[in-house]
């Protein structure tokens, strides 16, 4: 029990999902190793390999030593700090000395290393940043560990390529994307000679090419693999193994859902297949694999929120990204699962969980069940089609905690089409909610269940057109290197008089919303903002003529008054 609290309080420390600008790491968890060293290593996305080779191209390289948390080169990333958007943060470290128990990574270390990452810029400590960790495995003595890289590579978001990305769907994955997973694909698969001499040379993008294609022609197979009891076995562990390495196997709620209803038969299982929810969707084959004779799953729909098509390009009801396979094909499940990983995950943070759905239930119309793997720290892009759901939906809720309570939107989906919640210890039917006066579910009635968060309810929060942002910003003040990508301002309710000058320097601002205040007057720096296409001023001191000045400044933005 004391265990499962302090897991709680971390969870709470170090990211409230449903807040909008967060740090990565609070000063409680920062400074009490021993207590939430654990905790922190598991929040990173761990990558070991045997070859490691630093791609200098849009990141910056900051360098310590093997067993030192100083950095050498700290203006490398002063000069450039100001001029770019983070994209991820690597940690690497070597996997060494290897113990008769073990290894065990070295917390105090870890943790020195980030507080002095922060004190060099405590913007890095945000939560929208990718935090990975790579463990070099090639360690055999202290001479050899010795002459190995061991910092800080942080890697940045290339101008030009978001320029692209906002005029054309990307549909292959970024550099910086696809080597999140090459290592571990190669390792995990049995590819032939010539597929691995071919990608030996080629750069991440080109490996990616190069798997994508060879997951493609593999799952294009139309004959049936016999399914015996050795080959069970055998794909039981290697479920298990994919487990192990993209996700926590301590996390068994998608496994123990599955195991209390064991009535469901004919299921449609329809899974969010992006980041951390690998190891979940993974867990439903599992349990499948394991009760193949009595198992009621028959089919199976992935969705990743549109591959990597841009923010901008996406729309409701085609978003895409979504795929199919039918529970028998195991064996193509597994390949179809990072096939899907290699061509994206999305980009933004709301998902497809409606389109999904409804996609599945196009393609499977035969089901009985639909089964949804849900991410509860993720808002749904495309709450508005729910109306054409027609068959109770059952929600599975991963990644939930006391603290930060259940997104209220899939309770909603529950809820409108008469199906069910499950949590890791509990199923709940017939839900029974309270609305706030918006009509946003705010409690479960005989329930002892925080509801999380609103903000999904807020389309601002869900459908910003744009590439580089979907958080609402609410303090001017705050934004300092992030103003390159902000993208939507809140500042009503604030008894604002006057807005700084330095609002003309948010170039890619597209919604403005400063109603409900005092100001009489806008400086004349916001006729900088050349993308901005939404302005609500309603609730202020502006004369008519004044609102008239501000329509000729802005003539691409709309001006709302009321």
């Amino acid at each position: 029990m004391k265990k499962i609290k302090h897991f709680i309080t971390f969870c709470c420390l170090l990211i409230t999902t449903y807040t909008l600008s967060q740090e990565q790491f609070s000063n409680e968890i920062l400074n009490n190793v021993k207590k939430y060293g654990t905790d922190v290593e598991k929040s990173f996305q761990i990558t070991e390999t045997a070859n490691f080779q630093i791609d200098t191209n849009n990141s910056i390289i900051l360098k310590n030593g093997l067993r030192s948390s100083n950095y050498l080169n700290p203006s490398s990333w002063e000069s450039i700090k100001e001029e770019v958007e983070v994209k991820s943060i690597n940690i690497v470290f070597s996997k060494y000395p290897i113990r008769k128990n073990g290894y065990s990574m070295n917390h105090k270390l870890l943790f020195n290393r980030l507080k002095n990452l922060f004190l060099i810029d405590p913007l890095l400590n945000d939560s929208i940043i990718d935090w990975n960790i790579i463990l070099h495995t090639n360690c055999k003595n202290d001479i050899q560990v010795d002459s190995l890289f061991h910092g800080i590579i942080i890697e940045y978001k290339n101008e030009e390529i978001l320029d692209a990305r906002q005029i054309s769907d990307l549909t292959i994955p970024t550099k910086t994307y696809a080597s999140r997973f090459i290592e571990t694909i190669v390792a995990f698969n049995d590819l032939p000679k010539k597929v691995l001499l071919d990608i030996k040379t080629r750069n991440p993008i080109e490996k990616t090419e190069i798997l994508i294609d060879y997951f493609e022609e593999l799952l294009k197979d139309t004959l049936e693999t016999e399914v015996t009891s050795t080959f069970l076995k055998d794909h039981i562990n290697l479920i298990n193994k994919f487990i192990r390495n993209y996700g926590n196997i301590n996390d068994t709620i998608v496994y123990n859902v599955f195991d209390r209803n064991r009535q469901w038969k004919n299921a449609l299982i329809v899974a969010d297949w992006t980041g951390s929810m690998y190891q979940h969707g993974a867990q439903a084959l599992l349990w499948h694999t394991v009760n193949f004779k009595t198992s009621g799953i028959e089919y199976f729909t992935l969705f990743n929120d549109g591959d990597l098509k841009s923010t901008a390009s996406k729309k409701i009801g085609e978003t895409d990204g979504v795929y199919f396979e039918k529970a028998d094909n195991i064996d193509k499940i597994i390949k179809l699962y990072q096939l899907i990983m290699l061509k994206g995950e999305g980009g933004d943070g709301p998902e497809n969980d409606i389109e999904g759905i409804l996609k599945g239930i196009e393609k499977y119309p035969m089901h009985s069940e639909i089964i949804l793997i849900a991410d509860n720290n993720a808002c749904v892009r495309d709450m508005d089609l729910i109306k054409y759901i027609d068959k109770p939906v059952r929600v599975i809720i991963c990644g939930f905690n006391n603290l930060s309570g259940i997104n209220p939107q899939y309770l909603h989906i529950a809820k409108e089409t008469g199906g069910s919640v499950h949590t890791i210890d509990l199923d709940i039917h017939n839900l029974q909610v309270k609305l706030n006066k918006k009509g946003e579910i705010n409690s479960l009635i005989d329930y002892d269940f925080k509801i999380g968060s609103p903000d999904c309810y807020n389309p601002k929060s869900i459908y910003t057109e744009s590439k580089f942002d979907n958080r609402i910003y609410t303090n001017l003040d705050s934004l300092k290197s992030a103003k390159k990508r902000v993208v939507n301002l809140d500042l009503s309710s604030q008894s604002l008089e006057k807005i700084p000058s330095k609002i003309g320097y948010l170039k890619n601002l597209e919604i403005l919303d400063i109603s409900d205040n005092a100001i009489s007057e806008l400086p004349k720096q916001i006729s900088r903002l050349r993308k901005l296409k939404t302005l609500r001023i309603s609730g202020n001191n502006f004369t008519n003529n004044y609102i008239d000045y501000i329509k000729k400044i802005l003539p691409n933005a709309t001006i709302e008054n009321q």
